[in-house]
């Protein structure tokens, strides 16, 4: 049961990923925070999986992008910042993977 729930918590975050390159084409800087909410919590629920960190700090990426081009520099040095914690996290997790 506990596989079949990780299973659904990567397919709902895939999704997510896949709308984050367009909420960022849009700057769509509301879209970018909400799919930030939900993969910071699934890295949350799933904090010694690699993939879950990555793909936070990809959106976090996303989200100090647009909040720069906005001219919001508070923003994306916040965003920016919490991304990298979640890089690092998930370096130290698979740190000898070239897939993330």
């Amino acid at each position: 049961m506990h596989l079949a729930w990780l299973g659904l918590l990567a397919a709902a975050a895939l999704s997510l990923v896949a709308d984050l390159g367009a909420a960022r084409d849009r700057q769509d800087k509301a879209a970018l925070q909400g799919i930030v909410a939900s993969l910071s919590e699934a890295a949350r629920k799933s904090p010694n999986v690699a993939a879950a960190q990555y793909r936070l700090a990809l959106a976090q990426s996303a989200l100090a992008e647009v909040s720069l081009e906005l001219g919001d520099k508070a923003g994306a040095g916040e965003a920016a910042e919490t991304g990298i914690r979640a890089a690092e996290r998930a370096v130290a997790l698979q740190g000898t993977s070239a897939e993330n």
